[in-house]
């Protein structure tokens, strides 16, 4: 699919969403974690906000890469990347993709269990994890949210910080510096690997409540983010990168499971 070239206003707007998509979930984090006074409103709250900051990127993509485009560069497309990064990409065979998907999830897996068996199976104190998730309205829809986060959230997740939030920081710093790629690369990983951790690690030590520990797994989760990344930047596709990102969830909850209903 062809593409076109974004006008210098809509550089500055679309960088304007993307600061908002990478600092709203992390906003959003701190307002139905501290904020709400019942689990229900916790809830409410959550989904809400999962809601709207999920339509950001869709809304950004119709208003400044589809609408705000000179007549002869209306090609730019949902399924394309904005046209400053295509001749970046390189795009992989399907079958390809999902495979190194399956292998980085099931890597980043053993490794997790390794770590936790290892290293935080004692840092994890059981009976403040099981209070803070019922605090949340959770614990007796475990397993429910638990395939919510896992299958679907995972997904949303990728198109929202790789397709957008990594995938747009990366064209507007190759508008800025179109003779150094590598620059732009890393400096959108780093960013978009930061910001996908930072909500992460709010969550983590209200869960937790241990802020060491959640910082330690905050720098696990940017690296993830960053590989992803890396990932999405080689293939120009999220599939690959929602499997994997779904066994790593699939990790966690296991070890979440255990933690919250072994022996409770």
């Amino acid at each position: 699919m062809n593409g076109g070239v974004l006008i210098p206003t809509a550089y500055r707007r679309l960088g304007l969403a993307v600061l908002v998509c990478a600092i709203g979930p992390t906003l959003a984090s701190l307002l139905y974690l501290q904020a709400a006074d019942s689990p229900a409103q916790v809830r409410w709250i959550y989904f809400l906000s999962k809601i709207l900051l999920n339509l950001l990127p869709l809304l950004s993509w119709w208003w400044l890469e589809r609408r705000q485009v000179t007549s002869s560069q209306r090609h730019i497309g949902i399924g394309s990347t904005v046209a400053d990064i295509n001749h970046v990409r390189t795009k992989t065979r399907g079958s390809l993709d999902m495979m190194v998907g399956l292998a980085s999830g099931v890597g980043t897996g053993l490794v997790m269990w390794a770590v936790y068996l290892g290293l935080f199976r004692g840092s994890i104190d059981a009976s403040t994890l099981r209070e803070q998730v019922r605090a949340f309205g959770a614990y007796d829809y475990f397993l429910l949210y638990a395939v919510f986060l896992a299958v679907i959230n995972s997904g949303l997740e990728e198109y929202y910080w790789r397709w957008f939030v990594f995938g747009r920081l990366q064209a507007i710093l190759l508008h800025l510096w179109p003779r150094k790629r590598q620059r732009a690369l890393i400096v959108a990983m780093v960013f978009s690997g930061t910001a996908f951790a930072s909500h992460h690690y709010v969550v983590l030590n209200r869960y937790l409540q241990n802020s060491g520990l959640a910082a330690i797994l905050s720098l696990g989760i940017a690296a993830g983010g960053m590989i992803w990344a890396y990932h999405y930047h080689r293939t120009g596709r999220i599939w690959g990168i929602w499997i994997s990102h779904f066994l790593v969830d699939v990790t966690a909850f296991t070890i979440g499971y255990q933690l919250l209903f072994a022996g409770a």
